[in-house]
């Protein structure tokens, strides 16, 4: 079972994230992206929004990056012999 906290806008569990975009322009997609309570960090394009998405979300949860990261030095191995 999930520890559950209390926020402003309901409960949510320990597992899950909260992260804030502001977009300030469109064309091209620009703005800051943080998580909760942390500072904010700029992007420029969309690839950067998923970029700094993809840092924040390994950041956020260190056991499920590196599992990842595990997983993906493991089939490169693979595909190497």
């Amino acid at each position: 079972m999930s520890a559950k906290t209390k926020t402003g806008s309901g409960t949510r569990s320990a597992e899950q994230v909260l992260i804030h975009v502001w977009v300030r322009t469109l064309e091209p997609v620009a703005g800051r992206i943080a998580l909760d309570g942390r500072p904010s960090a700029a992007f420029a394009g969309w690839l950067h929004l998923l970029q700094r998405l993809s840092d924040l979300m390994a950041f956020a949860q260190p056991a499920v990056h590196e599992a990842s990261v595990r997983q993906l030095r493991h089939h490169e191995t693979k595909e190497e012999k």
